[in-house]
């Protein structure tokens, strides 16, 4: 009896895929693979769920209104990439005001406040890092992009 009572088999559960959203997949990058989503809703599946539950779950995602496809899977081995629609609005308006605000008047620094500052920094900037800071301060431009590896100085720069 005993052995019968441990062998009773419990009402199987259909555990279905958590929603997750499109904000929630580019909170960390701008671009997320095909993998990548899988990883995600199978990960926020606490209490688990089916394999067809979660591709039914990514392919519902891809097809949806908040995400996008912005890069195929043309290539062997390389999955499509996906952005979240709002994330590409936001980029069309950046460089909308980029574009819009070349050779604008935007106010200037003096060359020589730019010379004093750069003098005066409490840190010694390479000739990168004061190109940077020239370029920015003396720039007719509302926008000045700064693009530079992580550590590269860029905010060390901009300090001054």
């Amino acid at each position: 009896r005993e052995l019968r009572g441990l062998l009773r088999r419990e009402p199987v559960r259909v555990l279905e895929a958590p929603t997750i959203t499109a904000n929630e997949l580019t909170a960390h990058q701008a671009t997320i693979t095909t993998p990548e989503i899988v990883r995600a809703v199978a990960g926020a599946a606490r209490e688990g769920a089916s394999v067809e539950a979660v591709l039914a779950e990514v392919a519902q995602l891809g097809r949806g209104p908040e995400i996008t496809m912005v890069e195929g899977d043309t290539a062997p081995g390389r999955p499509a990439h996906f952005t979240a629609r709002n994330l590409l609005d936001l980029e069309r308006e950046a460089i909308a005001i980029g574009v819009g605000g070349r050779e604008a008047g935007a106010p200037r620094a003096r060359i020589t406040d730019v010379m004093a500052a750069l003098a005066e920094a409490p840190v010694v900037l390479s000739e990168e890092q004061q190109t940077l800071v020239a370029t920015g301060a003396l720039s007719e431009d509302r926008v000045v992009c700064v693009i530079g590896v992580a550590g590269a100085g860029k905010t060390t720069a901009l300090r001054t």
